[in-house]
């Protein structure tokens, strides 16, 4: 069974004959052996093998809150359980502080529902622990019942429930004790307990009379209601479990706007957006931008141990100015150690750790981390800068205190490449005759806002390499038109259709220009007299 605080305190602070007033039921013994050439007895009785003929009461002696040389004197009742009389007898070691007094043990047989009575007496030659044990033998078994002595103890005057202020998830909250050793010796102890919640210290020394000031922590990183026991282990073996209480809720925010649809940019130009973010809280919130949910849970560690260091630090500045004491020993204080440092390097690790913008294919936000603060707003710059003229979808996270899962926003931008015009894209020459050289002019007219870089190749066949072109490449700037010479020269019979391709650097899409026609021979009439 656990042991509370108060529990601990009201057993710890009796005098051994409250204790064993106090005590409400017996236990099982531990048995020894049982002894040989009982086998006929056993199967006679109707007491149960798992369970002894003689009941020992009290199960166990315990002797507390004694002065050194004194003698204390405890009964000890052995109840016969059994439906005939049995012989007892009580065996112990050689001790210089216990010794039993009592019937002549082995000599006459109690009857059944009838007790042994026996007298332990316990004299203490200083104050610390002592333990001991009697042996009772019986026909059927042999078993052992414990003595101790506790000699000082230490006592934290700990309250039996903790319960942790409403706290948002992902953000922390903590409630500070200040606990007295109301004990008779010095306290060596050690604490510890289970996420979501901490305790500082884990492990002290405090002197009679002494105060410590002891935090505990709570750091929900889901919503609902939690429940932990802090366990207070002394250094005399017992372990004092106090109960944590906690509930987590979830704050109303949100991105706006979300989605984002970014304005339709030409490449190597850029365009921006902001959304906002607004804390309607009275807390501060830690915010960072990830491109996944699971990067986003691992990087908003490191926001909340700086979360913890930030409020040690401010704990401490209140405690330089404000010195803890305890009612029970005014010279008794304690203050926690100093943090700065140690914020100081999280606070310059984080800022070499994390890039100041979030990159993607074209896309930039920005800033990545940082703090919200009650009642304000925080708003992030898109830059969409296309590489290519195509359509760019991305989903980031915004990892926000007060939030249990990662806030997407999906961001859409469509790329526009150079707008490069022709004013025809089929050419139809008809019929041309065999080693004629005939020339057609293009127009081609950039109607976008940047430059349309172009280059112009035919195919490598009989009829593709009668074609040539000026100027074959070059850069149109926006609005001008340009004129572009293509001339045709075949030395071959037959028709034709070819494609003559226009690459405009940005622009995803090979535009065609085709020509078609067919080469012919050159037919002179004669008229004959």
């Amino acid at each position: 069974m656990q042991m509370t605080p108060s529990v601990f305190k009201q057993e710890m602070m009796q005098s051994s004959e409250e204790r064993l007033n106090n005590i409400a039921e017996v236990h099982l013994p531990l048995r020894l052996e049982t002894p040989e050439g009982n086998t006929t007895h056993c199967m006679l009785s109707p007491v149960k093998l798992d369970r002894p003929i003689f009941q020992a009461y009290p199960s166990e002696l315990v002797f507390q809150n004694f002065i050194p040389l004194q003698t204390y004197s405890f009964p000890l009742l052995l109840l016969n359980n059994d439906q005939v009389s049995h012989p007892v007898k009580l065996d112990q070691d050689v001790s210089e502080q216990f010794y039993m007094a009592g019937p002549e043990t082995g000599r006459s047989k109690i009857a059944p529902g009838m007790t042994a009575s026996f007298m332990v007496f316990f004299t203490p030659q200083e104050s610390k622990d002592y333990s001991h044990r009697l042996i009772c033998v019986s026909p059927r078994e042999c078993f052992e019942i414990p003595i101790r002595a506790i000699g000082p103890r230490a006592i934290l005057d700990f309250k039996d429930e903790i319960h942790l202020p409403t706290c948002l998830v992902k953000a922390s909250t903590e409630k500070t004790h200040f606990v007295c050793n109301i004990g008779n010796c010095k306290a060596n102890f050690k604490m510890h307990t289970k996420s979501p919640f901490s305790v500082t210290p884990s492990t002290d020394i405090l002197d009679v009379g002494g105060a410590i000031q002891v935090t505990v922590m709570f750091q929900p990183m889901k919503v609902g209601q939690f429940q932990e026991d802090l366990i207070l282990q002394y250094d005399t073996g017992e372990d004092v479990h106090i109960s944590l209480f906690g509930t987590s809720e979830e704050l109303n925010i949100c991105l706006q706007p979300e989605p984002v649809n970014l304005k339709k940019t030409y490449i190597s130009l850029t365009s921006s957006q902001t959304v906002s973010l607004t804390n309607c809280s009275d807390i501060p919130l830690k915010y960072q931008w990830t491109v996944s949910p699971s990067q986003a849970e691992d990087d908003l560690s490191f926001f909340r141990e700086n979360s913890v260091l930030q409020q040690k630090e401010e704990k401490r500045e209140e405690n330089m100015c404000r010195p803890s004491r305890c009612e029970s020993d005014p010279k008794a204080i304690h203050h926690p150690l100093l943090l700065s440092q140690s914020l100081q390097e999280s606070k310059s690790q984080a800022a070499e750790d994390c890039p100041p913008t979030l990159s993607l294919s074209g896309i930039t936000l920005e800033p990545v981390m940082g703090e919200l603060w009650p009642n304000t707003t925080a708003n992030f710059l898109i830059v969409f800068k296309p590489e290519e003229a195509k359509v760019y979808q991305h989903t980031v996270y915004c990892n926000v205190t007060g939030k249990q899962s990662p806030l997407p926003l999906r961001i859409k931008g469509e790329g526009l490449g150079p707008k490069l015009k022709l004013n025809y894209n089929l050419m139809d020459i008809r019929n041309v005759f065999i080693g004629d050289k005939d020339h057609y002019e293009l127009q081609m007219t950039n109607k976008g806002l940047i430059d349309a870089p172009f280059k112009f190749s035919h195919p490598k066949t009989t009829f593709g390499l009668c074609f040539s072109i000026r100027p074959q490449e070059g850069v149109i700037p926006p609005g001008i038109c340009q004129a572009v010479e293509i001339s045709f020269h075949s030395r071959t019979l037959g028709s034709f259709s070819k494609d003559l391709l226009l690459t405009v650097t940005g622009q995803p899409q090979t535009q065609i220009l085709t020509f078609r026609g067919c080469v012919i021979k050159l037919i002179i009439p004669f008229n004959l007299p």
